[in-house]
């Protein structure tokens, strides 16, 4: 029932990166030569080839884009600077910081149900 109607649009396991030698978690912050519909969708299209991008969101602020990034370490994700996120179409800045220690997680659902449950009327 709420697949039908959109509201659960799939289901995921959660994997220990670590576990699976991926030891480092970029943030990469994007900005695009322009905003033009042109250069957003081309951008948007070539991010979905890239596997170890595994999350793209168009953000406000300075910044067009931020992107999710795993690598199995340094290394690797100079590798994918170097062969993926720097060849992105309409590309002009990428910054990158990278998380040291990941403090909370919660998945949207859980949150949801939290906060339902502090707020009931809303």
């Amino acid at each position: 029932m709420l697949e039908q109607h959109g509201i659960v649009t799939g289901y995921e396991a959660v994997l220990d990166l670590r576990a699976l030698g991926f030891k480092v978690t970029a943030l990469v912050d994007i900005q695009l030569r322009s905003q033009s519909e042109d250069d957003m969708s081309a951008f948007e299209a070539a991010v979905t080839e890239h596997p170890q991008i595994v999350e793209c969101m168009l953000v406000s602020g300075e910044q067009d884009y931020r992107l999710k990034v795993i690598a199995r370490d340094l290394e690797d994700y100079e590798h994918v600077h170097r062969t993926a996120l720097s060849r992105l179409p309409g590309v002009v800045r990428i910054a990158s910081s990278f998380a040291l220690r990941l403090v909370s997680s919660r998945h949207s659902v859980d949150a949801i149900f939290e906060a339902a449950s502090l707020h009931p009327s809303a």
